[in-house]
């Protein structure tokens, strides 16, 4: 019901023709070269797991010209509390149920984003987005919780009264019909505007991977409860990890876009 009232609040602005500022990309700090930047023309936002931007690591002067960087605070763990100047927004815990990631309960995360809601104030930050938690298929001894969902319910019940603004998870899948119902249900359960924040297809054929990117970005783009996303990532170069390099968008050994980053970057944001 919610998703349908939002459709028809919102409807006239669908049709428009006025250009999404959604479309964003994970700017991976491994393997990142200065140029990275520069191969991308077609990008409203993207961000780098960090509160420094990873040029700035680098030693780099190249930035993603004409997009906004979204600073994170990836856990707890990481000390550095300074929001880049003129930061519109500011993304919570990355992961938290993963214990490879933040690893953070409901009740860490609930008792230290005073600390974020502080930050963020004295910045002017305009969206306090949420931490963003994922499946996580690999039992207790790598979950805090399975699903993002059973997290969710857990630290916005302790959190009832805390500052957030958008809520922030990730999806894998290869199917775009299972990527939108997950995204769908996570707006009816808690009314927050959704920053899918990684999404990509677990396979290794190139066939599948783009035959879903091609499939879910137009539903991305259309859906009013979805209001920004971003591909994970732009060099995935660990052929153990769930998402294979085939989904990466900037070539391995190179600078260039890969043929799938050639598809993403000439979509219409």
């Amino acid at each position: 019901m919610k998703i349908a009232l939002l459709l028809l609040s919102i409807g006239g602005a669908l049709v428009t023709g006025v250009p999404s500022t959604k479309k964003g990309v994970c700017m991976s700090p491994a393997g990142y070269k200065c140029t990275d930047p520069e191969q991308f023309n077609n990008l409203a936002w993207y961000y780098d797991w960090s509160m420094k931007p990873v040029h700035e690591k680098k030693a780099c002067t190249n930035t993603l010209p004409g997009s906004e960087r979204v600073p994170m605070k990836k856990s707890m763990q990481w000390a550095y509390m300074i929001i880049p100047s003129g930061s519109k927004y500011l993304l919570g815990f990355n992961e938290v149920n993963h214990k490879t990631q933040a690893n953070m309960t409901p009740q860490q995360a609930a008792d230290y984003w005073p600390t974020l809601e502080e930050a963020a104030s004295n910045a002017n930050v305009i969206g306090l987005v949420s931490p963003s938690a994922a499946y996580c298929g690999g039992g207790p001894t790598k979950c805090i919780t399975t699903t993002a969902i059973e997290w969710y319910d857990a630290f916005f019940q302790i959190c009832s009264n805390c500052r957030i603004d958008h809520i922030a998870t990730h999806h894998f899948s290869c199917d775009p019909d299972e990527t939108m119902a997950y995204l769908a249900e996570l707006y009816e359960k808690y009314s927050k505007p959704i920053w899918l924040t990684e999404f990509a297809c677990p396979s290794s054929d190139y066939t599948t991977v783009a035959a879903y990117m091609n499939g879910v970005l137009p539903r991305l783009k259309e859906a009013p409860y979805v209001f920004r996303y971003a591909w994970y990532s732009t060099r995935n170069t660990n052929y153990n990890l769930y998402i294979h390099p085939i989904n990466s968008l900037l070539e391995a050994g190179g600078t260039g876009l890969t043929t799938l980053g050639q598809i993403y970057d000439s979509y219409q944001p």
